[in-house]
């Protein structure tokens, strides 16, 4: 069986499908095949903003920009969220890909 998550907030949202992962933020969405995904970052909010982000192979690793919250604004495969409420939710997303990459 295939597992397939999704976490959302007012930044944007990711889902896990299984073999591969679909973020969708407020400038587009980008599909990324599981076999390209290298790792994930996860970082609970609490008195900051929490986030969930993707290193991918082939993509660039530097997003220019002033502060770390900027720059995971502007990285296509990040996903921005405020509420401690979601932890939990982006949690098990990467929980799902970091199995999915060690199985």
């Amino acid at each position: 069986m295939t597992e397939t998550l999704k976490a959302e907030s007012g930044n944007g949202s990711i889902e896990f499908l299984g073999n591969g992962v679909i973020i969708k933020t407020r400038s587009g969405s980008t599909t990324i095949p599981l076999d390209r995904v290298q790792g994930v970052e996860f970082k609970k909010a609490g008195l900051m903003a929490g986030h969930i982000r993707l290193s991918v192979a082939g993509a660039a690793d530097v997003v220019k920009a002033r502060n770390t919250t900027q720059q995971l604004q502007r990285d296509p495969y990040a996903v921005l969220f405020s509420k401690a409420s979601r932890n939990a939710e982006f949690e098990a997303v990467a929980d799902a890909i970091n199995r999915a990459l060690l199985g």
